[in-house]
């Protein structure tokens, strides 16, 4: 479980960066493990909410230091 205090937002912008989501994208790129965004809502069930992907991101910066 990785844990943060930022919300993660769809689109990616200053307000809603989450490094707990850079993580979770570079475990899925290396692993294939996919890495839900959960949410519990009022009524004590689970959400799977949409976010933004730096998976792209994530392959140009290690395509460039390899």
């Amino acid at each position: 479980i990785l844990l943060c205090h930022e919300l993660p937002g769809t689109k990616l912008n200053k307000e809603h960066f989450c490094h707990r989501r850079l993580l979770a994208d570079w475990i899925e790129l290396e692993t294939g493990i996919v890495v839900p965004e959960l949410t519990i809502n009022s009524d004590g069930n689970k959400i799977i909410e949409e976010t933004y992907d730096l998976k792209p991101k994530i392959k140009s910066l290690i395509k460039n230091y390899k």
